[in-house]
């Protein structure tokens, strides 16, 4: 998502997608790494889930299709490999790694069984712009996602998994009979931690929204700016990259993109520019910007293929006012009320850190 916002990057993933389709086996099973000379098979659907998590990022960002059409053999061999996986119990290499003392409490079939229903999700989603019959498909993510919540769910409808990245992909995958019970789980168990992230990269790219959605934005800006280990600890070691680990200069890499999406957080939940998938391409869009109390201001722009998205808020002694310019092909709404091209400015008095 951060390199679709920023960069001009679907070429590349054009790109890249192909190389994808071409390093997958008969059998549907992938590479750890694309393109790679030998980086082996094992690593499972936390680097697999590429291939469709990519096509379908460029779908919700861009309204283009034909990614998701061309890969539908390559995502049906990959489900029907994934599945095979996880109905006799195979576990791969990799789950929520390089988390701080949560990696280890999420359980690898837990993410195995949630790419597991994201493939099921995007397989039948582009059989379904191709004009194909989805219906098989959609069984199986049905029959699979009650699976994983009557494992995964208590009859309170919390999560058995009181983690930070189990709690959040449940939300924000919408693998929950009521969402309440979650979101205050999540709040509850981010609290126990002393706000300090214990995510790894599966769980991460979920949290910070997760966390927005439950009306606790202010827990999230925390977790960014003052858990350690964390970015901070990044920061204070003088890191001008993103790293592999929370916690220290020695240990991994130095040049992981995977703690970075952050970077999305900032336009979806802070500027309140987040695209609806259901109206992809921007073309419909209800504007929902999220305010930490820490945060005096926010500005930002966002340019889609519809035009430029511009927005900025400032938060001033309780006083919330929150300038928007839109653009003439997107149709815009906040707060139910739908939007003209132009700008737009709006004043809420005694504005709260919960959401707007």
């Amino acid at each position: 998502e951060q390199l679709l916002i920023n960069f001009d990057i679907v070429p590349l993933f054009e790109k890249w997608f192909e190389d994808i389709k071409s390093s997958m086996r008969e059998d549907g099973s992938l590479p750890g790494i694309i393109p790679s000379p030998d980086w082996g098979f094992h690593s499972g659907p936390v680097c697999d889930g590429l291939l469709s998590e990519l096509p379908y990022k460029v779908y919700v960002y861009t309204g283009k299709t034909d990614m998701l059409t061309a890969g539908i053999p390559y995502f049906e061999r990959y489900a029907d490999f994934l599945q095979q996986k996880a109905e006799s119990g195979h576990e791969f290499w990799l789950a929520d790694w390089m988390g701080h003392g949560n990696s280890e409490r999420i359980p690898n079939p837990f993410v195995r069984d949630f790419y597991l229903i994201k493939a099921f999700t995007v397989t039948a989603l582009a059989r379904r712009l191709a004009g194909l019959s989805d219906a098989a498909w959609e069984e199986k993510r049905t029959r699979f996602a009650e699976r994983f919540m009557n494992t995964y769910l208590d009859e309170k409808g919390f999560c058995t998994i009181r983690e930070q990245s189990a709690i959040a992909m449940m939300l924000e995958a919408g693998l929950f009979r009521e969402e309440k019970p979650l979101c205050e789980e999540l709040v509850q168990t981010v609290l126990r931690d002393g706000c300090k992230l214990t995510s790894g990269m599966v769980g991460v790219q979920y949290l910070y929204s997760a966390l927005s959605r439950s009306g606790r934005t202010d827990l999230a800006f925390r977790l960014i700016t003052e858990s350690e280990p964390g970015f901070k600890t990044w920061f204070s070691h003088g890191a001008t990259t993103l790293w592999e680990s929370w916690d220290g200069a020695d240990k991994g890499s130095h040049n992981h993109h995977m703690f970075s999406c952050v970077i999305a957080w900032f336009y979806k939940s802070l500027l309140g520019i987040c695209p609806d998938p259901a109206y992809p391409g921007f073309e419909k869009i209800e504007l929902c910007p999220h305010v930490p109390g820490e945060l005096p201001f926010v500005r930002g722009s966002m340019q889609t293929v519809r035009g430029t998205l511009e927005a900025e808020w400032r938060n001033d002694g309780g006083r919330f006012v929150y300038t928007v310019k839109i653009p003439e092909s997107i149709r815009a709404s906040y707060r139910g009320e739908a939007l003209s091209a132009g700008t737009h400015i709006f004043t809420i008095e005694e504005k709260t850190h919960e959401d707007t």
